[in-house]
């Protein structure tokens, strides 16, 4: 190529390169003014829509339970939708038939179709037994006797009870698709006495109500005619009367007197039944210094009204008090709250008891339930003139579900606490008090503030009025 044309073309593709690069560069700046201005905006990627499948689940017979995966889907005849592809477990199962299980694959959208056909695997058996009127009972199952129990096929055992006869037990095997029918056949029973015993270890027969007399349980397995004696500890007779045993238990009452009605002395007791041949026996003690005081359950242990009492119960006693009421709104027609309360103590011996407490306190949406609990110890020492110094100390701890919406102050039972009480027990008449004080009464047990109170109070008791007054100062 001459040198004129090198010259002529050097020129032209400068000229090309320059405008290849602006236009380049005018198309991005084009494209980002675009996208700034929101003249055009980019489509998103395409989603893939996931394709499911439908399965039709039958059986025979229907009513079958069906899982997919595990998972409870209802009964046949069934059609599960929205399965997605791959493999999935179906299982069929009916009470007393044997289970199906099959493992479908979907692909796509597909429609399928499972039909199960269960096979039964249970028979029937119906339970007589003579003489008849027996308690039946299946594994462990009450049975009506002479009704057809559908069972799976197995053994079982079927046992027979009834009143003066002994008890007997069978294993029955049951079949499949068949019926089979047993009878216990039950020999008389010779008389015993199974055990004896006494619903409390000493009575005082000055008490009222039921405290005044001692209950006795004898099981027996047969009916008989027999007699109960109540004898004093050297072996002489006291009381006697005659008993008949008509079913497994029979209760009878001794009311602490002799066989002309008078009260007998204090001391130990036996009590001895007779009957068929059979003895048996259990000891009572009668303690006409065994009192019972008219106490209620405070957040403290025992006590007069909301103030703890230095009074105990007798050793191996407990009680059960329920109780309800209601607290007014400054509005007396308005109810602020309904409190109920359901309480429980008992007093393994006559220094120690152990209180529990539940008490809700309903107010619709803002009810709360309160548990509390308390331990006391209580001590008592004779005076002149028939008169006992009472004293002793305890501990109570209690919480509820959310705050109390009670007045600040109020002892609901709520957070920890500790305290005494002393008292003046003479004739029939007590008085005393109680100084203790309570952390966290209203904010609650676990909550780390300064909500504390202490609480003073006074109780008077008599034959004649009970009253108590506390006090709780902010």
């Amino acid at each position: 190529m001459s040198r004129l044309n090198k010259a002529f073309l050097l020129p032209i593709l400068f000229f090309l390169f320059i405008t290849e690069a602006f236009s380049q560069d005018a198309s991005i700046d084009a494209s980002i003014i675009s996208v700034q201005h929101g003249r055009s905006t980019p489509k998103p990627p395409a989603v893939k829509e996931e394709v499911q499948s439908t399965l039709y689940v039958s059986s025979n017979p229907s009513g079958a339970k069906v899982y997919l995966d595990g998972t409870y889907k209802g009964t046949t005849p069934l059609t599960i939708e929205g399965i997605s592809s791959g493999y999935h477990q179906i299982k069929v199962e009916k009470e007393h038939y044997r289970d199906e299980t099959e493992r479908i694959y979907f692909s796509g959208r597909s429609k399928r179709k499972f039909h199960a056909h269960l096979v039964q695997i249970s028979g029937y058996l119906r339970v007589y037994s003579d003489p008849s009127g027996a308690s039946l009972t299946v594994n462990g199952n009450s049975y009506y006797q002479g009704s057809l129990l559908e069972l799976d096929e197995g053994a079982y055992t079927v046992r027979a009870k009834k009143f003066g006869y002994e008890e007997k037990s069978q294993t029955v095997y049951v079949s499949r698709r068949l019926t089979t029918t047993q009878t216990i056949s039950l020999d008389r029973a010779i008389f015993r006495i199974e055990s004896i015993s006494s619903n409390r270890s000493k009575f005082n027969p000055n008490n009222t109500g039921s405290l005044a007399s001692v209950k006795i349980t004898a099981h027996v397995n047969a009916p008989e005619n027999g007699i109960m004696t109540v004898r004093y500890a050297g072996g002489e007779e006291v009381f006697s009367t005659p008993v008949s045993f008509t079913t497994w238990t029979e209760q009878m009452y001794w009311t602490g007197t002799d066989n002309y009605g008078n009260i007998v002395q204090d001391g130990l007791y036996t009590i001895e039944i007779e009957a068929g041949g059979h003895k048996a026996s259990c000891l009572v003690t009668v303690d006409s210094n065994l009192v019972y005081p008219d106490l209620s359950l405070t957040n403290g242990g025992t006590g007069i009204g909301s103030v703890a009492s230095a009074e105990s119960f007798p050793d191996d006693s407990s009680f059960l008090e329920i109780g309800a009421g209601i607290i007014m709104g400054n509005n007396i027609r308005e109810i602020y709250q309904v409190p109920l309360s359901l309480g429980f103590l008992w007093s393994p011996s006559d220094c120690f008891e152990l209180g529990l407490a539940f008490r809700p306190y309903l107010n619709g949406e803002d009810s709360v339930i309160n548990f509390s609990s308390s331990v006391k110890l209580s001590f008592q020492t004779d005076l002149l003139n028939n008169a006992t110094f009472c004293w002793g100390v305890f501990f109570r701890l209690g919480f509820a579900t959310g705050p109390l919406y009670l007045p600040y102050g109020i002892d609901a039972g709520n957070g920890s606490g500790f305290g005494a009480v002393l008292g003046l027990k003479f004739n029939d008449m007590y008085i005393g008090g109680e100084a203790s004080l309570i952390i966290n009464p209203t904010s609650g047990l676990l909550t780390h503030s300064d909500d504390r109170i202490w609480k003073a109070g006074l109780a008077l008791k008599s034959s004649l009025t009970t009253a108590a007054w506390a006090f709780l100062p902010p």
